[in-house]
């Protein structure tokens, strides 16, 4: 039963103390912007923790696994790594939501479909690969995978709200833009609404 659910209670745990370091970064955040709201880059101070423990977790895991330490070492990798990447999947969620909140909705389906697009092929493989190379082999891999799609994270924190400035917010994005032809007002977060015509 333990074994099962060892991944389950540390992505519980991992998107708890997200939403805790998350909400604590925004409270800090809007004390330094006189209460209004922090460019949504802030929110990825937050993902340090994920970065850090997700390639932690992965080596303990594919190591104790390939010299058959103690059953308690790969669940504690693997704890440690599901811990981390609920850290990292909660802090991008919200990133990407705070980024296009008039498109929330389909930012969440499109961060959602890339998600399970990964992890669905990545399931039909892995045992394969760790067959061919070793256990230890193949998530020293996973983790050269991981330390370098985090790249793309910090050059977000530095560059992304100049990237979204430039890019501009998106249009036609469903099926209600494309078809609007009425005017817009911006509200007090930024967001587009349509103008009912009376």
């Amino acid at each position: 039963m333990f074994v099962n659910n060892s991944d389950r209670l540390p992505g519980i745990l991992g998107e708890f103390a997200a939403g805790l370091v998350l909400d604590a970064i925004i409270k800090r955040a809007r004390h330094q912007f006189a209460g209004a709201n922090p460019p949504p880059e802030i929110r990825l101070k937050a993902i340090w923790t994920g970065a850090i423990l997700v390639p932690a977790g992965l080596l303990i895991y594919g190591f104790t696994l390939a010299y058959h330490v103690f059953w308690f070492a790969p669940l504690f990798g693997m704890g440690l790594a599901c811990f981390g990447l609920q850290v990292i999947a909660t802090t991008c969620y919200t990133y990407s939501i705070d980024s296009y909140r008039a498109e929330s909705s389909e930012t969440s389906q499109l961060f959602n479909l890339i998600r399970q697009e990964f992890g669905m092929t990545y399931a039909f493989y892995v045992v394969k690969l760790c067959q061919k190379i070793g256990y230890q082999w193949a998530f020293f891999l996973f983790t050269i995978f991981n330390v370098l799609a985090f790249i793309p994270m910090v050059m977000l924190m530095f560059k992304g709200r100049e990237w979204r400035e430039k890019l501009g917010p998106p249009r036609n994005v469903n099926a209600l833009d494309a078809d609007y032809e009425g005017t817009a007002e911006t509200d007090k977060l930024g967001e587009e609404r349509k103008l009912e015509e009376s």
